[in-house]
């Protein structure tokens, strides 16, 4: 019995260590509900990010309500774009594979942000850039791959060039924005999404 507590335990602390950054991404990219605001940025100018601004809204069959309050606060959680991600899945599948050399020889967290994270200067454009607009940051983690901010939405509205209104969607009332949000060329292949 307590051989099997104790393998539970180092197991768990392994599958912690390794999968920490990669669960946290996850859990990023799979939260994200349909109303959420996701940004794929590309270009060489301040341009719109192709997005997943809800179908209706787009195609203008969603009912407009109301314009969401300008000066209600809204959280964001801008998700950094993992910059080695085909390379982070190669070392994953070697760590389960028999055959491979790096078969379970687990990173650190610290060993794994230092191989895979986003540099700490792509980090730091996120947060210079939303500072400029007057966001606060307000939670930053050790592995870069996120930012939180808060703002009002008339900040918001003006960081990214957009409007924040609810809309009449599915039989429920939601908010979204208007179109598709506009950041800054330096922030493109660093940003991946957005969400409120």
């Amino acid at each position: 019995m307590s051989f099997q507590v104790h393998h539970t335990q180092r197991y768990s602390l392994k599958v912690l260590s390794i999968y920490g950054c990669v669960a946290a991404l996850a859990l990023v990219c799979t939260s994200v509900m349909a109303w959420s605001q996701q940004l794929q940025v590309s270009g060489l100018k301040d341009l719109p990010a192709f997005t997943n601004t809800p179908r209706q809204v787009r195609e203008g069959s969603a009912p407009l309500v109301e314009a969401y309050n300008p000066a209600s606060k809204l959280r964001l959680a801008i998700s950094i774009k993992a910059p080695k991600m085909a390379e982070e899945e190669a070392f994953l599948k070697k760590l389960q594979d028999k055959s491979s050399p790096n078969f379970h020889k687990y990173l650190s967290p610290e060993q794994w942000n230092a191989r895979f994270a986003p540099s700490v200067q792509e980090e730091q454009a996120v947060v210079d850039w939303v500072t400029s607009q007057g966001l606060t940051v307000t939670a930053r983690y050790p592995n870069r791959l996120m930012v939180n901010v808060e703002g009002s939405v008339d900040t918001i509205q003006k960081a990214f060039n957009i409007h924040i209104n609810r809309y009449q969607a599915n039989g429920t009332t939601e908010f979204s924005n208007d179109r598709d949000p506009v950041i800054p060329a330096n922030l493109t292949g660093i940003v991946n999404m957005w969400m409120a």
